[in-house]
């Protein structure tokens, strides 16, 4: 039987150890590496791509996990309504708290933005559950 792993012990570990525990798969958006294979990512890394991946699925894109999703092409490039912003934020942090178990404490600021090429903007802040560090990523949605 295997033995438990606590936050604590985790925390102690190597950053290259910390990589290997919080997972690793392929890279989000899908790139080829120069030998020809699919490119893959790891520990943060991972997360992030993860995440930006449930941002940019509709529910019902993925086969077999039909609420898998932010929902956030759907409402940027739908029909405009004056509580977009509040369900694109709903969205987002139903996902990611339904989908990513990696992350704890989850903060979506979307606004809509003064800059002529940008419409909307979101902001995700994270904590990672495994080594309680500090995460952020912005995503500029540019006008149609």
């Amino acid at each position: 039987m295997a033995q438990a792993t606590y936050p604590e012990q985790i925390r102690a570990l190597k950053p290259t150890d910390i990589d290997s525990t919080i997972g690793s798969g392929f890279q989000w958006p899908p790139a080829i590496t120069s030998e020809g294979t699919l490119a893959i990512s790891s520990g943060k890394d991972h997360v992030e791509d993860c995440v930006l991946r449930l941002v940019h699925y509709n529910n019902g894109y993925l086969v077999g996990a039909y609420s898998f999703g932010g929902n956030v092409p759907q409402r940027v490039f739908g029909v405009l309504a004056t509580n977009t912003v509040g369900l694109t934020k709903d969205d987002i942090e139903t996902a990611i708290a339904n989908w990513e178990d990696r992350v704890d404490t989850v903060r979506v600021t979307v606004a809509k933005s003064m800059d002529s090429q940008v419409a909307m903007e979101i902001i995700i802040q994270y904590q990672l559950s495994l080594t309680g560090s500090d995460e952020s990523m912005t995503f500029p949605i540019p006008k149609g």
